[in-house]
């Protein structure tokens, strides 16, 4: 006979025990007797089926058995059947779960499975041999089911991948193609800008990543400065996508700043105003639209950008453009700016061709002055000096655009407003 015994995941006191012996008529065949208890010997249930039992595995919510046939049997902790009686295509070799809801087996044959108990839902099933092997001579080292739900895969050879549900592919999260990083420890290729993620855990993108064969120590070598900022700039979006993939908030937040701080240093308008626009709810076609990344506000993160690109007085016209997005607010109309003494927003840079932000300046509809507002073409702007204390000195000949709303009016100009006498 042989037992095996497990505790479950997410417990301290409760096992789940499977005796296989060969049964009393002489047959040959095995019968297993199942039995959850605590950790004092108390039998929660119990229960026996024909079979061999040669794997297991549990938490609080279930607990899961394989045979040497092929045979799966999922079980709820007061020992109910959750799926049917599933027959793979070999006997298990590796068989986890995660504390609450995702079931990972392989078979000797390399054939993985991959569920999300709860909802009886099936998420993986493939070949390993002719995925991650095919075109690899090193074996498999281990696998892992993380809390988030997702199925890691590590390889002999250090590299480690996670499958994508999105993508349908495996995606590998080692740093080794952007050898040349400045993110990365020259001495030991570790991640050293993750050390300012403090938590009492490690974070599961760093922890994946230190468990790389990267990690291995490698002489310095001189770094073609264009390669170095390419790699490095490639190596920030990809740690990016991969917080995203493993839902790690607080990774993401981090390499997140990293990105708009390189690409403001850089200047690169193009690409700052393409992630900025990502944050912004599209109103015209809004379905859909999620106002969170990771349970971060979109909100934030483009107030953090405004703050961070605002340090490049290059960009002073694409701060302005989304200040103007985050004072209009979740009603998506034209509304006029609090004035703030703000350094950074609104100065134009003497070396500089872009224009100083334009004043916007509204006034009611009621207003009797609203009234005297005019469009005209003008020639040049000219300033009048006073000549007596009738008349004050004010500029003319500057283009005003009226902008009407059903409750306001708005004048928008380079210069001051232009009222008519």
């Amino acid at each position: 006979s042989a037992t095996l015994t497990v505790l479950l995941r997410g417990s301290s006191t409760k096992f789940v025990e499977v005796q296989s012996r060969l049964s009393s008529d002489s047959s040959e065949e095995y019968r297993s007797l199942i039995r959850q208890t605590t950790e004092s010997g108390q039998e929660d249930w119990a229960l026996s089926m024909m079979g061999r039992a040669t794997i297991l595995a549990g938490n609080i919510c279930f607990s899961a058995i394989g045979f040497s046939d092929g045979t799966l049997i999922v079980f709820s902790p007061s020992g109910r059947r959750l799926f049917p009686l599933m027959k793979l295509s070999g006997p298990l070799c590796y068989l986890e779960c995660n504390n609450e809801t995702h079931l990972l087996a392989v078979t000797e044959e390399g054939h993985l499975y991959f569920w999300e108990v709860p909802h009886q839902k099936a998420l993986l099933s493939f070949s390993i041999r002719k995925t991650l092997l095919a075109n690899s001579s090193s074996s498999i080292e281990g696998f892992e089911v993380t809390e988030e739900g997702k199925c890691v895969v590590r390889l002999g050879n250090g590299e480690v991948y996670v499958y994508s549900e999105s993508l349908e592919v495996w995606v590998g999260v080692s740093s080794r193609p952007f050898k040349h990083s400045e993110f990365l420890e020259s001495s030991t290729g570790l991640l050293s800008s993750l050390s300012s993620c403090t938590s009492p855990t490690v974070p599961p993108l760093k922890r994946l990543q230190l468990d790389s064969q990267l990690n291995s120590r490698h002489p310095p070598i001189d770094i073609d400065p264009a390669a170095q900022a390419n790699d490095t700039s490639s190596h920030i979006q990809n740690q990016i996508h991969l917080a995203l993939l493993l839902q790690s908030s607080q990774e993401y937040l981090h390499w997140y700043r990293l990105l708009i701080r390189r690409l403001t240093t850089d200047g690169n308008t193009s690409q700052l105003t393409e992630i900025c626009d990502s944050l912004v709810n599209p109103q015209s076609s809004n379905q859909g639209w999620d106002p969170f990344i990771l349970g971060i506000p979109k909100k934030m993160l483009l107030e953090e950008s405004v703050k961070i690109i605002a340090n490049n007085r290059s960009l002073q016209r694409l701060v302005y453009k989304y200040h103007h997005i985050l004072s209009i607010g979740p009603k998506n109309v034209l509304a006029p700016f609090e004035t703030r003494a703000n350094s950074n927003f609104g100065a134009q840079d003497q070396n500089s061709t872009e224009p100083s932000p334009m004043k916007i300046v509204t006034a009611r509809r009621t207003d009797p002055i609203a009234s005297r507002l005019t469009t005209r073409p003008m020639s040049p702007l000219v300033h009048v000096n006073k000549a007596d204390d009738d008349e004050p000195s004010r500029p003319t000949n500057a283009s005003v655009n009226l902008q009407l709303s059903s409750d306001q009016i708005s004048v928008v100009d380079g210069f001051s407003p232009l009222l008519d006498s």
